[in-house]
Formats: C-alpha cells, sequence, structure tokens
C-alpha cells in the first residue's frame, strides 16, 4: 500500500495528532527543524489529497478526513512552538499550503475565492486555504483566546448608571448624576477589510472606546481609553473618577485586587457585588478564586482563559486584527448600518472553535442490555479516575463559554465533564452522570442525548464482549470500547495509583467506514495513566471522521465537508457582496447630480483634476 494513501494518511496523521497532544514527549526537545518536518509531513499529505480528489477508486470520505487532519495536525504543532519562534515557519507553512491550493485548484467542489490573492498574489485560493492564513495571522504573535470574556472593567465602562456615587467632596464626572451615566446611545461604525469586520464604537463614559474584529478564525475585543481625553471636564474640579480606579484596576502589579470575570448578563446583585470589589479599599483575596482542596477547579459558566495557560501577545497580533490581511492594499468599505444588525447576530452564534459531543457509558459487570446500562448512576473506581483525566468538570448552569452539548441542567444534572483547546471544544455525554427520572424508566432523557451522538466511549466491566449494536439508535456509527486487562495497584504501599494498570482499547465501526486512527483492529494495551489522553484524541479523531461520513451520506455522495472557520468566511463574503451592492446603489443615487454640475461651462481639465483629487481626498465616505 503506498504511503500517500489515504488508508496509510489516517495513520500518520492521528499518530501526529496523539503525539502533539503529549507535550513532555517533545516540549523541551524539538528543534526547528524537527517542527519544520511535522509541517511538511502534514502538508505534502494535504497536496496529496487535493490532486486525487477525482480518482473514482479513492475513498470520498476519507480523503476529506484526510484533508481535516491535515491542517487540524498543522495547527496542533503550530501551537505547540514558542511564540517568539512562530514567525520563522509561517514562510515554509504559506508555501506548502499555496502548493496544496494549486494542485487541487480545478478539482475543488466550491468555487475558489478571488479576493486576496487574485490581483496581488497571482492566483486563488480556496476558503480552507484563506481559513488558513487567517488563522495563521491569529496565532503568530499572540496566545490569546479566540474569544473574549466580558470583564468587570468592561461591565463598569458600559455600565456607569449602576456606578457610586464618589467620595463626598468629589465631583468627579464618574458619579450617576452626569449626562453620560443616564443611559446614553453607544454609537458605532464598521468597516470591511479584507476578511475582517471591524467594529469602533464610543462609550457613554467620555473618553473609551471599544473596537472588535471578527474574522473568520476568531474574534478580538480591544477596550481602551483616548488619552487625548481630558481626566476633568468643563466645569469639574476632580479628576474623571472611574478612570482613574479603572486604571488602578488594570494594574496587575498594583496590589492584590480580584475580581471574578464572567461573560454573561451579571444581576443586579452580582453587578452590585462586583462594583462593591472594584471600588472597595481592602486587599482581602476573594475565596471564590481558591480551588477546593478536595474536588480543585469546577468550571463554572466562563473559564478565565480557554485553557491555563501564560497569554504573550505581540504588538503586530492588533496591527494585523485591524489590517485587511491577506489583502495587502489598504481597502476599506464602511458598512451600511442597516446590513450589521441582523448579521453580528448571526456571526456570532457560530462557534470560532470546533465543537464535538461524545457520549461516555459505564457497563457494570453481568448487563447487556441498554436500559441497565443507562440507568447506572456510578462505576468502578478506575472508570472514575478515568473520567477526571478526560476533561475538566464544569458547572452547566449559566455556562456560555463551554460548548454544552444540548444538556439542560435541570434534566440533565448540574455538571459535566469537556475538554477545551484554542482549536476545539468536546462535550461529553456521560451516562453516570444523569440523573434517573422517576418516570423515565426508559432512560429516554439520557438516550436521547447519548443516542444522537455519532460516536461513544464504552468502559466494558461486564466481563463479556461489548456488542455494537448494544445501545438502539440510527446514529450508530464508531464506539470505543475500554475493558480492564490488569488488576491495577497490588502494593499496600505504592502512591501510584496506575501502577501495573493496563487496559485494551478497541475500535467498533460500522458497515464500510474504514480505520480512521492508528489502533490496530484486534485492539492496543494503554497503560491507566496514558489512557484519558489517548481516549480524548481517539474520540476527536473519530467524531471528525464520523461526521464526514454522515455528511457524505455514508461514503456516497461527493460533498466538501465545511469546517466552522469556514462557515464564518463564507458569512463574512456574503456580507461583503451586499455591502458593496449597497453601496453602488448609493453612489449611483449621489452621483448623478456630481458629474452632470462638472460639465457645466464647460470646466477647464485643471479644475477636473482637481475634482478628482478633492474626490480622491474625501475620507468622509470610507469612514
Amino acid at each position: 500500500m503506498s504511503l500517500s494513501s489515504p488508508r496509510v494518511a489516517v495513520q500518520v496523521l492521528g499518530f501526529l495528532m496523539l503525539v502533539g497532544a503529549v507535550k513532555s514527549l517533545y516540549e523541551t526537545s524539538f528543534t526547528e527543524a524537527e517542527f519544520k518536518l511535522v509541517f511538511g509531513v502534514a502538508l505534502k499529505y494535504l497536496q496529496v489529497h487535493n490532486r486525487v480528489v477525482k480518482e473514482a477508486e479513492i475513498s470520498w470520505a476519507l480523503s476529506q478526513h484526510v484533508r481535516i487532519l491535515s491542517y487540524h495536525v498543522v495547527y496542533v504543532w503550530f501551537l505547540a512552538v514558542k511564540l517568539e519562534d512562530r514567525p520563522k515557519h509561517v514562510r515554509y507553512i504559506a508555501h506548502q499550503v499555496l502548493l496544496a491550493n494549486s494542485a487541487g485548484s480545478s478539482e475543488s467542489s466550491t468555487p475558489a475565492a478571488i479576493g486576496p490573492w487574485g490581483a496581488e498574489g497571482e492566483g486563488e485560493v480556496d476558503d480552507a486555504t484563506e481559513v488558513a492564513f487567517d488563522w495563521l495571522a491569529r496565532y503568530t504573535y499572540a496566545t490569546a483566546d479566540p474569544r473574549p470574556s466580558k470583564s468587570v472593567l468592561g461591565d463598569v465602562v458600559f455600565n456607569t448608571h449602576k456606578l457610586p456615587s464618589p467620595p463626598e467632596g468629589s465631583s468627579g464626572s464618574g458619579s450617576s448624576s452626569t449626562g453620560a451615566s443616564s443611559g446614553q446611545v453607544v454609537t458605532e461604525k464598521t468597516w470591511l477589510q479584507g476578511n475582517s469586520i471591524v467594529t469602533i464604537r464610543t462609550l457613554p463614559k467620555s473618553g473609551w472606546v471599544e473596537v472588535l474584529s471578527r474574522r473568520p478564525s476568531g474574534y478580538t475585543k480591544f477596550l481602551g481609553r483616548v488619552e487625548n481625553v481630558p481626566h476633568v471636564g468643563p466645569g469639574e474640579c476632580q479628576p474623571d473618577y472611574l478612570t482613574v480606579r479603572t486604571g488602578m484596576l488594570m494594574d496587575r502589579d498594583g496590589g492584590p485586587r480580584p475580581i471574578n470575570n464572567t461573560d454573561e448578563e451579571l444581576g443586579p446583585e452580582q453587578h452590585d457585588e462586583n462594583i462593591e470589589k472594584l471600588f472597595s479599599e481592602t486587599g482581602e483575596e476573594d475565596p471564590a478564586l481558591r480551588p477546593d482542596p478536595i474536588t480543585g477547579y469546577v468550571w463554572s459558566r466562563t473559564a478565565p482563559s480557554q485553557r491555563r495557560k501564560e497569554v504573550k501577545i505581540d504588538p503586530a497580533f492588533l496591527a494585523l486584527q485591524l489590517s485587511p490581511y491577506p489583502y495587502h492594499r489598504n481597502v476599506r468599505l464602511l458598512v451600511d448600518p442597516s446590513l450589521t444588525t441582523r448579521f453580528f447576530t448571526i456571526l456570532d452564534r457560530m462557534p470560532v472553535i470546533d465543537t464535538h459531543k461524545v457520549g461516555v457509558l459505564y457497563v457494570a459487570p453481568s448487563q447487556d442490555h441498554e436500559s441497565d446500562i443507562l440507568r447506572n448512576t456510578h462505576g468502578s473506581p478506575a472508570y472514575t479516575r478515568f473520567l477526571e483525566g478526560l476533561g475538566r468538570l464544569i458547572d452547566l448552569r449559566g455556562q456560555i463559554d463551554v460548548y454544552a452539548g444540548g444538556l439542560n441542567p435541570d434534566e440533565d444534572g448540574d455538571y459535566a465533564y469537556a475538554w477545551w483547546d484554542d482549536i476545539g471544544q468536546i462535550l461529553y455525554h456521560v451516562a453516570t452522570m444523569m440523573p434517573n427520572h422517576p418516570d423515565d424508566p426508559g432512560s429516554v432523557f439520557k438516550k436521547r442525548h447519548i443516542g444522537n451522538d455519532y460516536v461513544r466511549i464504552v468502559w466494558n466491566d461486564s466481563g463479556h464482549p461489548y456488542r455494537f449494536d448494544t445501545l438502539s439508535t440510527q446514529f450508530q456509527f464508531i464506539n470505543i470500547v475500554i475493558e480492564p486487562h490488569s488488576l491495577g495497584v497490588i502494593s499496600a504501599f505504592s502512591n501510584n495509583l496506575h501502577e501495573n494498570e493496563y487496559f485494551r482499547v478497541s475500535v467498533q465501526r460500522c458497515e464500510g467506514m474504514g480505520e480512521f486512527a492508528p489502533i490496530p483492529g484486534d485492539g492496543a494495551l494503554v497503560s491507566g495513566e496514558g489512557l484519558p489522553t489517548l481516549i480524548r484524541q481517539m474520540g476527536l479523531l473519530a467524531d471528525w471522521f464520523a461526521y464526514v461520513f454522515s455528511k457524505t451520506e455514508r461514503d456516497t455522495v461527493r460533498e466538501e465537508v465545511r469546517t466552522n472557520w469556514q462557515e464564518r468566511l463564507g458569512a463574512i463574503k456574503r456580507l461583503r457582496r451586499q455591502a458593496e451592492q449597497k453601496a453602488k446603489e448609493k453612489a449611483e443615487k449621489g452621483g448623478e447630480g456630481a458629474e452632470g454640475s462638472a460639465d457645466v461651462g464647460g470646466r477647464a481639465e485643471e479644475e477636473d483634476k482637481i475634482s478628482k483629487q478633492g474626490r480622491f481626498r474625501d475620507f468622509t465616505g470610507a469612514f
């Protein structure tokens, strides 16, 4: 079998994904040349994929899966490179991606976009290629999250009418008696620059502005104050109280003044509590910020960051977010406000990362029927340790940032396990964590979630083989089965929970579905310590392939599978077409009289040049 075959490609790419998830294997030892080698392998498979899409003997679903995995491997390993070293790899990756694009441009199932490369790059690129460049622009100079979270600072600036009065004797403009604090309407304008939608808002509080950049690969928000605006307004003798105190809040080195960040609409009680913290003089630490010594962190509402990580930002990151990249000409298009309201509602609901949901079942000894399996409320100690390593425990009530997978806390329990990074999120529908309802003997509440998942992780303690069709459902694609292979800890004095603990992992696939991951057909032995990481990555690979297999109607229809980033790019392109049409209509209506008056009385050629220069330098139409 050829190394370029999709059947081999998915094994190699899957292996690179698994290794990429274990940073201890490469974090301190990998060199620039070795990272380049990984990128080269993934992008070579992408080039081969784009050349063979017309060959009938090649599985279309497997070919689409290779394409998705090739990009995914590049993204995973690019994030593994130190921030200061990332720019060194951009030119090589860009060259290889463009080679893949040129190899497949004639076979692409969707029209290539002419925008950024048509005039200046001498070529066309498809949506997947455009998204790749947009993603690189986001992460080459920063490790910031792909979506912003609201902060107390932003909430205070936006809601000045709820601020407490300044101290006695102060007449600062942050008091509730000012005109700006009475709910003044925010002014905003939106521009299209390349594949970026830039919105600038002037906030009710004088001098404060908010800049939003919406791109296919993410959404960035900047909040700041124009320092040219005086701190003291006309007729006032005290500095702007809000600005002074929020400035102190932003100075992390000025002393411990922790305030919880949430991305939810704050209720009156929570808002007043946060305001009190902002304006209090106490230096006491909020006990809510400390993890419970037993249960650890429970991720409630929104995580302070997508991951607990060190965030670095290069100045070029800000410039890139506000630039027209990948367009190199300084092209701006002022978007008519009538188009933006509904568009932003739609675009902001599109995830900025990939979302997945995977079912988890525990099969107790001697169980073989779905009703008994679904009604289990706990599992073995080894199963419990596995869940703790599989993801992070999240509170489903008020959850905003973490994909909840359709779970309703009133029916499906308050908690769930989830895992996420800058590229994707996985929500686990864990049957043992969902409550059993007295009026639901068939566990329909649980089955409506787990039964609709493409992939199910089955912890099989039954003592006999798990049947593929044990759970009756139309979404019967992939089962990842885990079975104990050893007794685990045998020493009474061992501190290692996974000592001598191994499990057999096997994959069950529906008819017609080929191998998609580097696990042999008869299964593999995996240590208890490495099991959660392996199964998490296996679940991700399985859910991607099952989704592709389903979208192509079990590999019978040649339909391109598009990611969330590609869908966001498509939405931005549609807005561009609408905005250009609006601008054209407006120009036609306003240009008739101007052209006629320019020729009245036979204007001289010099005056005509001045008129053209004047029109060129009139910035009011673009800004």
